[in-house]
C-alpha cells in the first residue's frame, strides 16, 4: 500500500478583514453616470462591492467558500448620498450579497452600522449632481471573483477619479429630416 499523504493545513490568521467584489461591467455603469450627470467618476477598475469590512480580526476562511461571480438583475436601485462627504452610491438589492454578509457575520467579523446595504459608490465627489433628476442604473451588475485582504482604514484617501467631459446636448430644435417618399397607391403593379 501506498504511504497516506497529508496535506498541510494553512492556517489564516486573524486580522482585521475587508472583503469585496470588482464590478466586471464597469464600462456600462459609468456609461450611464455620464448620461445622468456626473462629471467625476471612480475609474473602472476601482468600481465594486464590499462584503465585508471588519475592525475586528476574523480569519476569512471561516465565512467559507464563496461563489466565482454574482449577476444581479432587477430588483430595487436607488441613488443616493452616503455620509455628509460627498461619496454617491447605486444601491441595489442581492440575496446572494446579503447571505455571504451573513456569513462573515457569523464568522466573527464585525460591522459599523445597523445593517448591510450592497451598493456600488460611483463618485466621491457628487456635489454638482442633481439627485433627484438621477434615474437609477437598471442594467445587470455583474461582480467578478471575491476578494480578501487586509483592511486598509486609508484605502479611501488612495481612490482616483476620473473626470467626465459630458454627454452631447440633444438639440432644442433638431432639423427635421426629409420624409421617405411614400409609393402612391395606383403605381402598384400586380
Amino acid at each position: 500500500a501506498e504511504p497516506v499523504q497529508e496535506t498541510a493545513k494553512t492556517e489564516q490568521v486573524a486580522k482585521p478583514l475587508y472583503a469585496s467584489r470588482k464590478v466586471k461591467n464597469a464600462d456600462a455603469i459609468l456609461a450611464w453616470a455620464k448620461k445622468q450627470g456626473f462629471t467625476s467618476t471612480l475609474t473602472a477598475d476601482d468600481l465594486h462591492v464590499t462584503i465585508a469590512y471588519s475592525s475586528k480580526p476574523v480569519d476569512g476562511a471561516k465565512a467559507g467558500p464563496a461563489a466565482d461571480s454574482v449577476r444581479v438583475v432587477g430588483g430595487k436601485r436607488t441613488v443616493a448620498p452616503l455620509g455628509d462627504e460627498g461619496a454617491v452610491v447605486l444601491k441595489f438589492s442581492s440575496d446572494e450579497l446579503q447571505s455571504r454578509w451573513k456569513q462573515y457575520r457569523e464568522a466573527g467579523a464585525s460591522w459599523d452600522y445597523e445593517s448591510y446595504q450592497p451598493h456600488v459608490t460611483i463618485t466621491y465627489k457628487g456635489g454638482d449632481v442633481d439627485l433627484a433628476k438621477v434615474k437609477p442604473y437598471i442594467g445587470p451588475i455583474e461582480f467578478g471573483p471575491e476578494l480578501q485582504e487586509e483592511l486598509d482604514t486609508k484605502a479611501e484617501d488612495k481612490i482616483t477619479e476620473t473626470p467626465v467631459a459630458k454627454a452631447p446636448a440633444e438639440p432644442v430644435n433638431p432639423t427635421p429630416k426629409p420624409k421617405a417618399e411614400k409609393p402612391e397607391d395606383d403605381a402598384f403593379m400586380g
